[in-house]
């Protein structure tokens, strides 16, 4: 059939250019360039990119099509896509020579530096020590990041030095902030920051708190609620120990609770629920870091899931709540905190006059005449945690494959909200509370629209330092991915120390940092990026499968919180310690002197009838949990006494 003559100057047009697209002309290729790492850590990312170019040396992007490519003398046929190919390099070469025959007859010869695996675990090393040593997160994050960006350019470059500082900020730090997931984390933390800020500035918090403590008639009933308190206050650790220390402060001092027991409550309440509860200022951090290290070793696993399956594995923050209520229970305590008791019950003057003689004050005067009702907190509050499970699940029904719909009702939702997007879901509920306590506060006007807006920008202000921690600690773990830490340290860890003791060796770490630092953010900023991908390439080498590598990654995802909120605990430095005690009107060394043998005790419990039983004998953590809770239990009954709390509660309600 032959073809209209119209049609021919139509069609041989379009096929001539198919065919010059798919087949381009060998003169159309005047020559080749080549980019390569200059130098490289050990041999890692060892690829050399091929781009073909025109007698202009522009890349010609409609080349796909394939050469031959002779490397050392070895011949590969290499396909280029867009003009562009890509091909591996001897790992065991430090001189090559490249050639295309088809393109040119002259061979290109290159050659790379390759510096020792060692350096890769010396920028996180010297953030750890300038941390440690100079109790200063932020300096230390910057200092090791910009050792680890000249390690990537070459120390025997002068230049390097000039260019690491320019890099760190027009590469890696634009990298994080133009990074979508890393942007709702911050957004996020800023919102939950001003709406903690508002619901405090307008009274709402302090209303809820004061009827609660109005049902209060015994000395226990006391310790109990300010126990409860702790946990209504999960969504940030700074507001609970502000909140929780100056409310409870006026219903302790009535029944002779010492100061220094209200601090530890409201200390050791503070960080463990923020760092357990499923919507708080510490969960994007969290899932950011999980996110990170899942995308890094190229795990089909969502962030949210794996961070819930570690709470099973979260043996001091849930262990440290359970110790605070048997110790209230039981009426008993040990060391320090005993000898504190029992002066604040027998002359509480005395015991004032040791915490400075304005203990007795509140600063909550401003919120007289403020009108405020219930809504007003638990709308915001209880809203926040409605709307990210429920965006969790709407999100999540729309994402998964219904062959993974399991019949089970609890497993389905499980797995409906596992698939769910954590970052929009966490943007949704911020942006709910924020607006719900913006409405009360303007309705009730407690607060006309200036000021209630300043007080959402001082809540941003507050997160300020944290998220500054955070973007510099993403900063760093991109780095310390480029110079393949991880894989070093795998390899040492894993032949040197059993896999079975890296979950506790990870929470012992994490706890000598936070103390030393003060800060558990800094803790966890300087150990996830690098201590979540250790423990899977570990567990690899070890010959074991991914679901059986799986219980070792949750440990130690929940291992490096939980050390990180110890170490805290312990450390006279830390922020939390130091505004438990402000809030309290506790005198500082006192609290830490009464609250170290305690948070010592979980500590030691946790570690070893946690993390080294659940590892080493394989026990399901429940077991585990409850094996630990029966010791502490235990330690209470014999190392601890009582105060007599009948005639306390008769001395107060007389």
């Amino acid at each position: 059939m032959s073809i209209p003559i119209a049609k021919k100057f139509i069609v041989l047009p379009v096929l001539i250019l198919i065919t010059l697209q798919l087949f381009p002309a060998k003169n159309e290729i005047a020559d080749f360039e080549i980019e390569y790492k200059k130098h490289v850590i050990a041999d890692q990312d060892l690829k050399l990119l091929i781009k073909l170019v025109d007698r202009s040396s522009q890349l010609l992007t409609h080349v796909n099509s394939e050469l031959v490519v002779l490397m050392n003398e070895r011949s590969e046929l290499i396909l280029f896509s867009d003009g562009i190919a890509y091909m591996d390099l001897p790992a065991k070469t430090k001189s090559y020579q490249i050639q295309i025959p088809a393109i040119k007859e002259d061979k290109i010869k290159f050659s790379i530096r390759k510096w020792s695996p060692i350096l890769s675990i010396i920028p996180p090393l010297l953030a750890i020590f300038l941390a440690i040593a100079f109790k200063e997160v932020i300096s230390a994050l910057v200092f090791g990041t910009l050792l680890g960006i000249l390690f990537l350019l070459g120390m025997d470059d002068p230049f390097s030095y000039l260019r690491a500082p320019l890099v760190f900020i027009d590469t890696y730090i634009i990298r994080v902030l133009t990074d979508s997931s890393k942007i709702s984390v911050i957004v996020f933390s800023m919102l939950i920051g001003g709406m903690v800020s508002l619901l405090i500035k307008n009274g709402s918090i302090q209303f809820l708190i004061r009827k609660i403590i109005k049902l209060i008639k015994t000395r226990r009933a006391t310790l109990f609620t300010t126990w409860f308190l702790g946990l209504l206050i999960f969504f940030d650790d700074y507001a609970n120990t502000l909140i929780v220390g100056n409310a409870a402060r006026v219903i302790t001092d009535k029944y002779k609770i010492s100061r220094q027991k209200l601090a530890y409550i409201v200390d050791s309440t503070a960080a463990p629920v923020a760092a357990i509860a499923l919507i708080t200022t510490w969960i994007g951090a969290q899932l950011n870091y999980i996110s990170d290290s899942l995308l890094q070793l190229q795990m089909d696993e969502n962030p949210y899931s794996v961070l819930i399956h570690s709470l099973g594995y979260a043996f001091y923050p849930l262990l440290t709540l359970f110790f605070i209520i048997v110790l209230i229970r039981t009426g008993r305590d040990f060391g320090p905190m005993k000898k504190a008791e029992q002066l604040a019950s027998q002359n509480f003057e005395l015991h004032l006059k040791a915490h400075g003689n304005d203990s007795k004050t509140d600063n909550t005067e401003h919120l007289e005449g403020f009108k405020t009702s219930w809504p007003d907190a638990l709308i915001p509050i209880a809203g926040l945690i409605v709307v990210a499970f429920a965006s969790l699940y709407f999100l999540g029904i729309k994402s998964i494959p219904p062959a993974q719909l399991s019949e089970n009702s609890l497993i389905r939702l499980i797995s409906i909200i596992g698939h769910g997007d954590p970052f929009r879901a966490m943007l949704w509920a911020s942006l709910f509370g924020v607006f719900s306590a913006l409405l009360f506060s303007l309705y009730r006007r407690n607060l006309n629209l200036s000021k209630s807006v300043l007080a959402v920008v001082d809540g941003f202000k507050t997160m300020l330092i944290a998220m500054l921690i955070l973007i510099l600690a993403w900063t760093l773990g991109m780095v310390t991915e480029e110079l393949h830490t991880a894989n070093f340290l795998a390899e040492i860890l894993g032949k040197n120390i059993a896999i079975v003791f890296l979950p506790a060796l990870v929470f012992i770490i994490a706890a000598a940092i936070a103390f030393a630092t003060g800060t558990s953010w800094g803790s966890m900023a300087l150990l996830y990026p690098i201590m979540l991908p250790v423990i899977y390439k570990t567990a690899q080498m070890s010959g074991l499968a991914h679901e059986e590598i799986m219980p070792y990654f949750y440990q130690v995802v929940a291992a490096v919180l939980g050390g990180s909120v110890f170490g805290d605990h312990c450390s006279p430095i830390s922020d939390t310690t130091i505004m438990s005690s402000m809030a309290s009107s506790c005198n500082h060394i006192e609290h830490v002197r009464t609250q170290l043998p305690y948070a010592l005790t979980v500590g030691a419990v946790s570690s070893v009838f946690g993390y080294v039983l659940v590892s080493v004998t394989g026990f399901s953590p429940i077991w585990s949990f409850l094996i630990a809770a029966s010791i502490l239990l235990l330690l209470i009954r014999f190392l601890g006494s009582k105060l007599n709390l009948n005639e306390l509660n008769k001395e107060v309600n007389g």
